[in-house]
């Protein structure tokens, strides 16, 4: 079985207890970049899409929507997400990552996705909107490093950094 109980990259994740909750995407050795940065960075994108997980379980049972706590998670996960992007995309050119085109390109859509996420929640947020989200943000995660970021290993310049 493949990483968060996937049976394939893009597989929708079954949920994984860890500690006291479930989430619904776990960090694996399968997603590991050969960059100890770019790998501990993937690990806090897993946490932010597990926290918002938690978020949402609040919201179903019964908590109301904090449209402060939502605006807060959107601008470090945007933040987050600015310096991520930024890191990855160097270490790929810098290592003549054979991918390193694509890599631009997937994260440019993914930044414009989740630009209008964030135009429409600032009118206004509800609970699809953000399970929406977390969909989005898990099936992106595993499909992306799965199929993209796992290049960076095998990169010409692979220990470059």
């Amino acid at each position: 079985m493949s990483p968060a109980g996937q049976k394939a990259a893009g597989a929708w994740p079954t949920l994984v207890s860890r500690g006291d909750r479930e989430v619904p995407i776990v960090w694996s050795l399968e997603y590991e970049t050969g960059d100890r940065r770019v790998d501990s960075q993937h690990q806090h994108l897993f946490e932010y899409v597990n926290n918002l997980h938690a978020l949402i379980l609040t919201i179903k049972d019964g908590a109301p929507i904090n449209k402060r706590t939502i605006e807060d998670f959107l601008f470090d996960l945007d933040t987050y997400v600015t310096v991520h992007f930024a890191y990855e995309e160097m270490c790929m050119g810098i290592r003549k990552c054979p991918l390193a085109a694509l890599n631009k390109e997937v994260h440019a859509k993914l930044i414009a996705f989740y630009t209008d996420f964030a135009a429409k929640a600032k009118q206004d947020v509800t609970l699809e909107m953000l399970m929406t989200l977390e969909n989005t943000l898990a099936h992106w995660l595993n499909n992306h490093i799965c199929r993209i970021d796992i290049s960076i290993k095998d990169a010409p310049d692979a220990g470059r950094l």
